[in-house]
């Protein structure tokens, strides 16, 4: 068993093992690309993310095997950072997951929508995101947006956390997750586009809306946005603020 194959199987067994584990990793890496096998490392890397992908059941080694994908990838450095042309690595695997983005097994789907958000999420804000990746990242979880499998559009909702621009009532980002947080039928999807949509003036009387949604989850949901933003009662209108009192009494 390669030292890849041996740390995704150790990566199973807890969180607290990660960090070990990645650091590890990141030697391997570095020796690879050392020995001017730059290629090698991910080739195999993304060998053993295939066997993730395929995985269906949410079961609590597989969800820490995807945690550990997330965290290896989004600890790389660029193995040489005067090469303007080398991609960061966790942009890399982003590119590579989303061949599959539109495969025939859902579980692939979930998985690939799980991976690209956790990854896509937990990027640096500072991190380097080519334009063409950062496009094809908004189409293709756009798409996903109206999967047949709520677990599916889940996931690539949660993936547009970072792409949308709430004051931009244009956004395709943007309106996809007010459109998903008044209309789709699963309250999950309602939930999570709730949670990662920014409050501007424009999503502002959307969300308000929400708190009158059938499901009282959602209506949680859409109270404790408003109650985390710090600006709330001077963006409130006074119909606004007796709409959300109502609903809620």
């Amino acid at each position: 068993m390669s030292s890849i194959s041996q740390a995704f199987q150790l990566s199973q067994k807890g969180s607290k093992v990660h960090a070990k584990l990645v650091m590890k990793l990141l030697k391997v890496r570095r020796d690879c690309h050392l020995s001017e096998q730059p290629d090698s490392f991910f080739e195999q890397f993304v060998q053993n993310v295939h066997q993730i992908l395929v995985i269906k059941k949410r079961a609590p080694c597989v969800e820490r095997c995807v945690e550990f994908v997330w965290k290896f990838a989004t600890s790389c450095k660029k193995n040489n950072e005067e090469d303007e042309e080398e991609e960061d690595f966790a942009c890399q695997l982003i590119r590579h997951l989303l061949q599959y983005h539109n495969a025939k097994d859902n579980a692939v789907r979930f998985r690939v929508c799980q991976i690209v958000a956790a990854t896509f999420n937990n990027l640096d804000e500072e991190a380097e995101i080519e334009d063409d990746l950062w496009d094809n990242v908004v189409d293709c979880m756009v798409k996903r947006c109206t999967d047949k499998t709520v677990a599916v559009r889940a996931q690539a909702t949660s993936c547009l956390r970072r792409l949308h621009e709430p004051e931009e009532q244009d956004n395709e980002a943007t309106q996809v997750l007010v459109q998903l947080m008044n209309t789709d039928k699963a309250k999950e999807v309602r939930r999570v586009a709730l949670s990662c949509l920014g409050i501007s003036r424009y999503t502002l009387p959307h969300i308000v809306t929400r708190t009158r949604d059938v499901e009282p989850s959602v209506r949680r949901k859409a109270l404790e946005v408003l109650a985390g933003f710090d600006r709330l009662l001077e963006v409130l209108s006074i119909s606004q603020r007796v709409r959300v009192w109502s609903n809620n009494v």
